[in-house]
């Protein structure tokens, strides 16, 4: 007998007893461990549907309105698996591109109810999905691996590279945070806060404050992640 079951032949016997009206509905709540709230609850539903009506409800799952529909999902999901690295953030502005239009934080959350919300479990899930073999020894081998690869510059100016650090929140600002970057030969290095993560802030950066202080060194390329603030898709 199942506990749905078990519940509504209770509630039966409850009624039963009350109807021959040989005992108080207060003793017969004490006696069952109820509560005469309930007890008229349930009195209500049985009087409209009959025994019927004293089963557990099985509640149906809420539709939401803002729902991501299964036809975005498995754009979401596609492109995942062509693009397993990229974030919320970056697919959204892809996506946006292609005519599809649905923001970071519904696309975190179609991620993350597949499991999918980190990109060490993206590339896991398209190692599965290729057939890939990959065995806890050449995922250890590989981390070994990256521990000893750096970028490779011959003098100073010829990489750069830059990146956006978020330092906190300051109450009346907002978020807040610095771009820095380094030279990869010299280790040479410039930073500044900014109150946004932007295009415009990582221009900036750049044009005012990155070259001034490299000056009179050229900078010939600049290495980034390609995060949001570093691409014109975003904007």
């Amino acid at each position: 007998m199942s506990e749905k079951e078990f519940i509504w032949k209770m509630k039966l016997n409850i009624f039963h007893q009350a109807d021959k009206k040989k005992e108080t509905i207060t003793y017969l709540c004490k006696k069952y461990g109820v509560s005469r709230t309930w007890f008229y609850k349930w009195k209500k539903r049985r009087d409209k549907y009959g025994d019927e009506g004293l089963r557990v409800k099985t509640r149906t799952k809420p539709k939401m309105p803002n729902c991501v529909s299964k036809e975005t999902e498995a754009e979401i999901l596609r492109f995942c698996f062509q693009y397993p690295t990229y974030g919320p953030e970056r697919i959204e502005g892809e996506l946006k591109s292609a005519g599809i239009s649905i923001g970071h934080t519904g696309i975190y959350n179609v991620l993350k109810r597949r499991g999918l919300n980190t990109a060490k479990s993206r590339l896991g899930w398209v190692r599965k999905l290729t057939g890939e073999v990959v065995t806890a020894d050449e995922i250890t081998r590989d981390k070994e691996k990256a521990k000893t690869n750096h970028i490779e510059a011959n003098y100073p100016g010829e990489l750069v590279s830059q990146d956006t650090f978020y330092i906190g929140c300051l109450k009346g600002l907002g978020r807040i945070y610095h771009q820095v970057a380094c030279d990869c030969f010299s280790s040479f290095g410039a930073a500044k806060v900014y109150d946004n993560k932007t295009t415009d802030a990582s221009t900036d950066f750049i044009e005012n404050h990155l070259v001034k202080k490299f000056a009179p060194v050229k900078i010939e390329r600049i290495l980034t992640d390609c995060g949001a603030e570093y691409t014109t898709w975003h904007q």
